[in-house]
């Protein structure tokens, strides 16, 4: 069986053809996913920087909560040591507290780190352990400690 030269070149021009279509759609798609990769990558830097900025304003507000939240407990710790000891109670504690905003307790603790006046009454009488964090400024060996606790010496305590 012999193929004219004419089905031969028919044949042989559809194999160029498809041979060449193959061909320039697997680099359309190499160059497609190349220019999507890259896109992410824009993308994904662009995100990165956002996130980034974000990261930056919330640790700026942080440190502005935390300046506000400092001057707020070194005033109600001020407010306190105005009061003369003598007219100090846990009913007057429990008083004060609610009109300072203060939420987390109002201990006054003596020389040996014994609450002897709270705003929670359950508290009362509790010693704290000597590795506990504050005993140095209660013993006064130590600056208060403005940040997140707000202790401070009681003038003639």
């Amino acid at each position: 069986m012999k193929i004219k030269f004419q089905t031969k070149l028919i044949i042989t021009s559809v194999f160029i053809v498809m041979i060449t279509s193959a061909l320039l759609m697997y680099l359309n798609i190499a160059e497609v996913r190349t220019m999507f990769n890259e896109e992410m990558k824009y993308e994904g830097f662009g995100f990165a920087e956002t996130v980034a900025e974000k990261l930056e304003i919330a640790k700026e507000f942080e440190n502005v909560l935390d300046e506000l939240m400092a001057e707020r407990i070194i005033a109600a710790c001020e407010t306190i040591n105005l009061i003369p000891v003598e007219d100090y109670s846990n009913d007057m504690f429990m008083e004060l507290a609610p009109k300072l905003n203060i939420d987390g307790g109002i201990y006054v603790y003596d020389s040996e780190g014994v609450i002897v006046y709270t705003d929670v009454v359950d508290y009362l009488g509790w010693q704290c352990p000597e590795d506990y964090v504050m005993i140095p400024v209660i013993r006064g060996s130590k600056r208060p400690i403005w940040r997140k606790y707000g202790q401070m010496q009681i003038q003639d305590f």
